[in-house]
């Protein structure tokens, strides 16, 4: 968790899908907090699909959707790297991934999404 000059937030993962990962969350970003009405996430990073990494947000999400997180940035890797590196985080509907995309469509509908690509730099801008 990386507080910005302007007082948003980066997250990168989050950790593992449970109440207490997602309130631990919330509550740095409560702690580090300008506006503690008003918390808003820059970007959360999601680096890969194993549970330990990016399942917190399916939890935060539906605990705390008055947290604005303006964009993400993952790699959803394709069924074949999915099978040799095990990074699809379960199976059918039921995988990270998919949840991840339902949240994307819902919860954060207003967020940007980018698809983050090997080689290519990102660079965060803060206005």
């Amino acid at each position: 968790l990386v507080r910005l000059t302007d007082g948003r937030f980066i997250i990168i993962d989050g950790g593992y899908n449970y109440s207490l990962g997602a309130s631990l969350v919330y509550n740095a970003l409560q702690k580090l907090a300008v506006d503690k009405s008003n918390i808003v996430v820059a970007t959360w990073i999601l680096t890969h699909g194993h549970n330990d990494h990016m399942s917190v947000v399916l939890t935060f999400a539906k605990s705390y959707s008055n947290v604005k997180v303006e964009s993400f940035i993952f790699n959803k890797p394709t069924a074949a790297e999915i099978d040799i590196t095990g990074d699809g985080g379960g199976s059918g509907a039921n995988s990270y991934w998919v949840r991840f995309y339902d949240l994307l469509g819902t919860t954060y509908k207003d967020s940007i999404a980018y698809k983050a690509h090997p080689g290519q730099f990102i660079i965060l801008r803060v206005d």
